[in-house]
Parts: structure tokens; sequence; C-alpha cells
């Protein structure tokens, strides 16, 4: 498992977590692979990537109207 700075947007909150994949992350954070995009330096990752040591992440919300 690696840590990783995650900064959940929309909000802007931060944290600190464990996780060894995209949908683990996504798992600790209480949402799932459709809901939300996880990016690493500007490029989206899939669900069954591994996260490395320290890296640094943003987690997008999608939304979608109708």
């Amino acid at each position: 498992m690696a840590r990783v700075m995650v900064r959940l947007l929309p909000g802007g909150e931060e944290r600190a977590l464990e996780a060894g994949t995209v949908r683990e992350l996504l798992t600790k954070l209480g949402g799932d692979t459709e809901s939300y995009v996880v990016l690493r330096d500007g490029r989206p990752l899939l669900p069954g990537e591994r996260l490395r040591e320290g890296d640094s992440l943003v987690v997008v919300r999608v939304l979608s109207g109708g």
C-alpha cells in the first residue's frame, strides 16, 4: 500500500490516505469508479492502476445534469 495525498474537488478538502489502487482509494473515500475521476499529474488513472508512495492526486466528482 502507498501513502498518498488527495485533494477532493469540488471543495478542495485534502487528506492523506493509504491505498494500493485507484479503486481501493475511491472505496476508502466512499465513492465509486463511475462517479469520480482520479488524476495524477493531470492525467486520469484507470481503476486498476497502482498508486505510488507519495503520489499527489486530485479526485474530481463527475457531475451530470439532465
